[in-house]
């Protein structure tokens, strides 16, 4: 009797060790569920933070381009430095061609061949800048129609902003080709002179790419050519004698750029010297106009 029932204690203990093995078991298959569980959360979680920090990243950095015309987008082929060199070369090459056309064939004097290729330059400018000013406006208006606000609304703002930059990069030709005959039109418009627009074609045509590619910056490059009343001082830091030096400014040939509204300069002008009185009397009449307060 006594070993039937230490074999019945002991059967007993087996069936408790039995069952409390199979509930342990059962304890840590669901622990580890439960953690696998918590570790797919963990993980999403971290990829969710990694794509938001990638995101905010992205903003900071196309907000920095976008803000600040001091850092270059080295993606853009047709950054400011490379803006100003065309520039630059548009003066030393095609407005003297154009220049001695206007002279020769045309026989204009010389401050009126300065006047009307100034015109040409301005007139491509300002358009360029209208449908500039009208993409800004667009932009707004999308952002406000999809109703983001705070950081969302900012981050809308550069994705519409970095889609429209690309687009501009790659209908680059296109949208020449539509400014060049927009500008043309209103030149004829303004002064009727067909004739002389088709001798200084690739001055016009030059003319309106540089601006294109101007305003299509973010910010958009300046021309500065505005002299105020009663002949500033001459900036020889801003500007380059034509074909007359002085201690004051007679008149604009060819207008300063800057890399922004009120920002560094990027390519010097070209300006007249007042004469002194002694030369006064051997100066031409007809002041060339100051045309960038006109076209303003």
């Amino acid at each position: 009797g006594k070993f039937s029932k230490n074999d019945e204690e002991l059967n007993r203990v087996r069936k408790v060790k039995y069952y409390a093995n199979g509930d342990l078991d059962e304890i840590s298959k669901r622990y580890e569920e439960k953690l696998q569980m918590y570790s797919r959360k963990v993980e999403q979680l971290e990829k969710e933070k990694n794509d938001l920090q990638i995101r905010l990243s992205s903003y900071d950095a196309a907000r920095m381009t976008n803000e600040n015309p001091y850092i270059t987008d080295l993606d853009d082929p047709n950054r400011p430095t490379t803006i100003s060199e065309r520039y630059s070369e548009l003066y030393d090459n095609h407005w003297t061609d154009a220049f001695v056309k206007l002279q020769d064939k045309h026989h204009l004097a010389e401050n009126e061949a300065i006047d009307f290729l100034l015109d040409v330059l301005y007139v491509s400018f300002v358009e360029c800048k209208q449908v500039r000013l009208q993409r800004e406006r667009a932009v707004q208006a999308l952002n406000q129609y999809i109703g983001a606000d705070g950081d969302d609304q900012d981050l809308t703002v550069l994705e519409v902003m970095k889609t429209i930059k690309y687009a501009k990069r790659t209908n680059i030709k296109r949208m020449q080709k539509v400014f060049k005959e927009s500008v043309e039109k209103k030149l004829l418009k303004k002064m009727k002179y067909e004739q002389m627009l088709h001798d200084i074609r690739p001055y016009l045509d030059e003319c309106v790419e540089v601006c294109l590619l101007m305003n299509i910056q973010e910010p958009p490059l300046e021309l500065r050519g505005v002299i105020s009343s009663g002949s500033p001082h001459f900036d020889v830091s801003a500007f380059r004698s034509y074909t007359k030096s002085g201690k004051k400014m007679y008149y604009v040939v060819w207008p300063a750029l800057h890399l922004c509204y009120d920002g560094p300069l990027v390519c010097k002008g070209i300006a007249q010297g007042m004469p002194e009185p002694s030369e006064a009397h051997k100066t031409k009449k007809g002041k060339v106009k100051d045309r960038q307060t006109e076209h303003n």
